[in-house]
């Protein structure tokens, strides 16, 4: 009897995001989606766990943080924008893509978030990324108010 591993899964995962950009990286050239995050603690540990059953049989296509228990970064990346939900400083939510988010606020490293990311069968793509707390980074901040000629 075959033995069949469930699917379509979603499993969350929280962490500080690193990274959060499209485009092609040095190991994909297609343009895609990646989010990158450092796990908070514990949090690699449950990942693997829910990934259990869909990596069993991946042979040498299993990610690193599966295997390595001393990895702290994840990447995911996805073909499709990546529904988003974040509160702005007034408390008010906002629903939106994050090509919306990064387009409007840049460098969002260092954000608290949590990824909803869908299992499949020897792979794992992100759903949907809350963040709990967003961080935004303007090229200004990079400066002192008194090294800006136009501020």
């Amino acid at each position: 009897m075959k033995e069949t591993t469930k699917t379509n899964e979603t499993a969350k995962v929280r962490g500080i995001l690193t990274g959060a950009m499209y485009g092609t990286s040095k190991f994909d050239k297609d343009e895609k989606y990646h989010v990158s995050i450092k796990f908070d603690d514990g949090e690699r540990d449950k990942l693997v766990a829910a990934c259990n059953d869909i990596y069993k049989n991946a042979g040498s296509f299993t990610p690193k943080w599966f295997k390595d228990d001393t990895t702290e970064y994840v990447n995911f990346k996805s073909n499709y924008d990546i529904p988003c939900v974040y509160k702005d400083d007034d408390g008010n939510r906002h629903d939106a893509p994050l090509s919306a988010i990064l387009s409007e606020f840049g460098t969002i490293s260092g954000s608290k978030v949590i990824i909803a990311v869908t299992l499949k069968e020897g792979a794992i793509y992100p759903k949907a990324i809350a963040f709990t707390e967003l961080v935004k980074a303007s090229i200004d901040d990079l400066f002192d108010e008194d090294e800006l000629p136009f501020t």
